[in-house]
């Protein structure tokens, strides 16, 4: 072996040990999630008065399929913030899961906002980082790519939004109608990794994570994102779900996290 194959060997192989070491790290990082399970659905009513984690698509409520997603690539510890009137419930549909892996509940006991649940679940956090989830934003999303990136403090995830039937118009009259564009600008997805101690400096006990804790984050260079495209179901409004169960019932979509 002349010297350029001996140096172009050892640069392959110091390669495949980072990767190696890359993603040993990331697994050993992703063992701790948290559902954010704890909202009161406003939107949904009058249509519907059951809390979003309980509402059902083909069969499984949005909690379980955020559960078994999780549960499936390698998350051992799960955290789910819910309101205290909501925890029997809970608590039943939890049964089978906390004999699998721990399970905990961090509950409310008055309104805190996306933020203020998430420091009064601080508690329960053992890992470094945890991985942070709406329980109504599935998304396919790549967890490992999220964690590879929070080394700044915190990471988020964007994609693109489609709205319904924007209009072109050459005044004064309507040229088109266009079905579902995907827009030329990125929204939060809903899913996050945290740093323990960011949390524990930066979410006040009662607040709104994307009012008060992400520009502040963002403002300070401690947010780093990830962009994605793809498929991803959003239940916001009573039309969402909807829609939502339709999808959900001609097939069953990738997990929302991997």
């Amino acid at each position: 072996m002349n010297r350029s194959e001996s140096v172009r060997s050892a640069r392959n192989s110091s390669r495949e040990s980072f990767k190696f070491h890359k993603k040993e790290c990331l697994v050993t990082e992703m063992k701790q999630a948290l559902i954010l399970a704890g909202g009161k659905a406003e939107r949904l009513k009058p249509h519907t008065f059951e809390p979003k984690p309980f509402l059902t698509l083909n069969g499984e409520t949005i909690l379980e399929w955020q559960l078994k997603s999780l549960e499936k690539h390698g998350f051992e510890h799960i955290i789910v913030t819910i309101n205290a009137f909501d925890v029997d419930e809970c608590l039943h549909l939890l049964g089978d899961y906390v004999e699998r892996f721990p399970v905990k509940l961090a509950i409310e006991e008055t309104q805190l906002g996306t933020g203020g649940a998430i420091r009064n679940a601080l508690d329960f956090i053992q890992a470094d980082s945890v991985y942070i989830m709406n329980v109504d934003y599935l998304v396919d999303a790549n967890s490992e790519s999220l964690y590879f990136v929070s080394d700044a403090g915190a990471s988020i995830l964007l994609a693109r939004p489609s709205p319904f039937g924007p209009v072109e118009e050459s005044n004064p009259f309507v040229a088109d109608f266009v079905q579902k564009p995907i827009l030329d600008h990125w929204v939060n997805a809903g899913h996050y990794v945290f740093k323990k101690s960011i949390i524990a400096e930066y979410f006040p006990q009662v607040s709104d994570l994307e009012v008060l804790v992400l520009p502040k984050l963002a403002k300070e260079r401690k947010l780093r994102c990830v962009k994605r495209t793809g498929n991803r179901v959003t239940i916001n409004t009573y039309k969402d779900l909807l829609e939502a169960r339709l999808k959900f019932a001609a097939y069953r979509p990738k997990a929302s996290v991997y």
